[in-house]
Protein backbone atom coordinates (compact mmCIF):
# COMPACT_ATOMS: atom_id res chain seq x y z
CA UNK A 1 0.00 0.00 0.00
CA UNK A 2 1.10 3.48 -0.82
CA UNK A 3 0.78 6.49 1.26
CA UNK A 4 0.48 10.10 -0.06
CA UNK A 5 2.65 12.54 1.83
CA UNK A 6 -0.82 14.25 3.30
CA UNK A 7 -1.41 10.53 4.59
CA UNK A 8 1.79 10.05 6.10
CA UNK A 9 1.74 13.30 7.92
CA UNK A 10 -1.73 12.87 9.21
CA UNK A 11 -0.45 9.35 10.53
CA UNK A 12 2.13 11.50 12.56
CA UNK A 13 0.20 14.27 13.61
CA UNK A 14 -2.46 11.90 14.74
CA UNK A 15 0.42 9.53 16.51
CA UNK A 16 1.96 12.39 18.29
CA UNK A 17 -0.90 13.57 19.75
CA UNK A 18 -1.66 10.26 21.27
CA UNK A 19 2.07 10.14 22.72
CA UNK A 20 1.62 13.72 24.31
CA UNK A 21 -1.90 12.91 25.46
CA UNK A 22 -0.22 9.97 27.26
CA UNK A 23 2.32 12.38 29.27
CA UNK A 24 1.75 13.69 32.63
CA UNK A 25 2.08 18.03 32.11
CA UNK A 26 5.24 17.24 34.31
CA UNK A 27 6.75 14.27 31.93
CA UNK A 28 5.28 16.68 28.50
CA UNK A 29 7.28 19.95 30.64
CA UNK A 30 10.55 17.66 30.92
CA UNK A 31 11.01 16.49 27.72
CA UNK A 32 9.54 19.27 25.64
CA UNK A 33 10.99 22.34 26.97
CA UNK A 34 13.85 21.50 29.09
CA UNK A 35 17.52 21.60 27.45
CA UNK A 36 19.12 18.27 28.33
CA UNK A 37 22.24 20.06 29.40
CA UNK A 38 20.62 22.33 31.45
CA UNK A 39 18.35 19.57 33.10
CA UNK A 40 21.89 17.58 33.56
CA UNK A 41 23.21 21.06 34.96
CA UNK A 42 20.37 21.29 37.16
CA UNK A 43 20.19 17.72 38.23
CA UNK A 44 23.82 17.68 38.85
CA UNK A 45 23.25 21.33 41.45
CA UNK A 46 21.04 19.55 42.98
CA UNK A 47 23.01 16.46 43.81
CA UNK A 48 26.24 18.45 45.21
CA UNK A 49 23.56 20.47 46.83
CA UNK A 50 21.56 16.95 48.63
CA UNK A 51 24.73 15.37 49.13
CA UNK A 52 26.85 17.93 50.89
CA UNK A 53 24.06 18.74 52.91
CA UNK A 54 23.23 14.93 54.24
CA UNK A 55 26.89 14.72 55.04
CA UNK A 56 26.65 17.64 57.22
CA UNK A 57 23.92 16.56 59.18
CA UNK A 58 25.72 13.19 59.72
CA UNK A 59 28.69 14.94 60.83
CA UNK A 60 26.82 16.83 63.28
CA UNK A 61 25.08 13.34 64.38
CA UNK A 62 22.07 13.10 62.67
CA UNK A 63 21.30 9.17 61.96
CA UNK A 64 21.85 8.45 58.66
CA UNK A 65 17.99 8.09 57.41
CA UNK A 66 17.04 11.24 59.53
CA UNK A 67 19.77 13.17 57.25
CA UNK A 68 18.33 11.91 54.36
CA UNK A 69 14.67 12.79 54.91
CA UNK A 70 15.34 16.19 56.91
CA UNK A 71 17.69 17.03 53.71
CA UNK A 72 14.93 16.18 51.04
CA UNK A 73 12.19 17.51 53.08
CA UNK A 74 14.51 21.04 52.98
CA UNK A 75 15.00 20.76 49.40
CA UNK A 76 11.07 20.24 48.98
CA UNK A 77 10.30 23.49 50.48
CA UNK A 78 12.97 25.35 48.93
CA UNK A 79 11.16 24.10 45.81
CA UNK A 80 7.84 24.92 47.06
CA UNK A 81 9.36 28.72 47.56
CA UNK A 82 10.91 29.03 44.22
CA UNK A 83 8.08 28.36 42.82
CA UNK A 84 5.72 30.03 44.55
CA UNK A 85 7.89 33.15 44.09
CA UNK A 86 7.89 32.38 40.39
CA UNK A 87 4.46 31.65 39.52
CA UNK A 88 3.25 34.69 41.94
Amino acid sequence: MKLTKRQLHKIIREEKEKLLNELSPADRASGLYFELDKRQDAFHALSVLFDGAVADAIEDGVMDEEAVSAVAAGVRQLFEKWITKKTA
